[in-house]
């Protein structure tokens, strides 16, 4: 089976967002320093390969690269443990796939075309205020907005040097490619898609210096009319007023990350310019509460095409809480890991609007 990772940084959205691996058995090798090779320091260029890329995580810096079965993380030693943590490499998600009901084909096949689909660690802070700016924009501009606030607030940090970094890799077993149906085809279009869709990060790394996201203490030196002038619109005061509630102690992370995911959703709602699905969205994505289910365009397309027509809700429910019925209907049976399942039917989606949009413009 295939497996990938699909990344929700949106700060690299698309520029780091899939990382493929082959076969779950292999891909907890890199959990057991036994079964890696690690090799000696070689040099760090991400210009050298157009399957490698670079992840920036609060002050952390990686190079990931792919070169068939071989996955490659060029990091110091002392963060490989950060970036384990980060791809969530100790979870099995092929048990969330075992759990699905078969009765459920729809689900069932999203998940075998997205199996390889893992929810990342990342930072709270950053999920929040990028969510924040999320909300009615694309993704270039999200992108181009993140790294904008890096650029001004953020600290410059350089680039560990290449004798400092080593290469942690796994030699992974060969892999049946014809037994790959859905899963191969999906790779080739997604890894097209990253081709496509990845601009040039405005920190370039052959500078020798990366900006972190600004810490809320470092961002909230803005003045509103900064960030407006940054073309952040009318998200530049929820941005505002979120720093000073963070600085003020108002809204305490620390205590968010300790949260269960009912009392993470009272915390966030309770924040000015967070609503509902912003507030799933930190959830799933920054606290990793994977049980989270947030609802968009995509996803609510999707219920209302494949689970309403069966529904036994249909009826009797008001349309403004359909959607909400039907994922307690349908997907509250995965108790705590609703969040993954509603991850491979949003991409499963996305993949295949995508390819039939381009067989109507051929």
């Amino acid at each position: 089976m295939e497996l990938r990772i699909l990344s929700h940084f949106i700060r690299e959205l698309f520029h780091t967002s899939l990382w493929r691996l082959y076969d779950h058995k292999s891909f907890k090798k890199l959990q057991h320093p036994p079964d890696c090779r690690l090799r000696s320091v070689v040099p760090c260029d991400p210009n050298r390969s157009q399957t490698a890329y670079r992840v920036i995580s609060s002050r952390h810096f990686l190079i990931v690269e792919q070169h068939g079965e071989e996955v490659t993380f060029h990091c110091p030693d002392d963060e490989f443990t950060y970036w384990e943590y980060y791809f969530d490499i100790g979870t099995d998600y092929d048990a969330y796939i075992r759990a699905i009901d078969p009765a459920d084909e729809y689900l069932a096949k999203a998940a075998s075309f997205g199996s390889g689909i893992r929810i990342l660690n990342q930072d709270l802070w950053e999920m929040i205020i990028t969510f924040i700016i999320s909300q009615q924009k694309t993704i270039p501009a999200i992108r181009a907005l993140v790294e904008a606030l890096s650029e001004k607030y953020g600290t410059r940090h350089k680039i560990p040097s290449e004798c400092n970094f080593r290469t942690h890799t796994s030699i992974l077993p060969n892999v049946q490619f014809s037994d790959i149906s859905a899963g191969q085809h999906a790779s080739a279009t997604f890894q097209k898609q990253l081709s496509a869709s990845a601009a040039p990060a405005i920190t370039d790394p052959s500078s020798g210096y990366y900006y972190a996201f600004p810490s809320p203490e470092e961002l909230n030196r803005a003045s509103l009319d900064d960030l407006l002038a940054l073309k952040l619109g009318y998200r530049a005061k929820y941005i505002k007023r979120t720093c000073e509630d963070i600085c003020s102690g108002k809204l305490d992370l620390d205590r968010l990350r300790g949260m269960d995911y009912a009392d993470s959703m009272e915390a966030l709602l309770s924040c000015y310019g967070i609503g509902v699905k912003v507030a799933n969205c930190i959830c799933l994505f920054g606290l990793h509460h994977i049980g989270a289910f947030p609802v968009d365009t995509w996803i609510k397309k999707i219920l209302l095409r494949e689970y309403a027509p069966k529904s036994r809700c249909t009826s009797h429910v008001p349309e403004s809480r359909l959607c909400e019925a039907l994922i307690e209907e349908n997907f509250s049976k995965y108790p705590g890991f609703a969040g993954v399942l509603q991850q491979y039917i949003f991409f499963y989606e996305r993949e295949f609007s995508s390819k039939a949009a381009q067989t109507a413009n051929v």
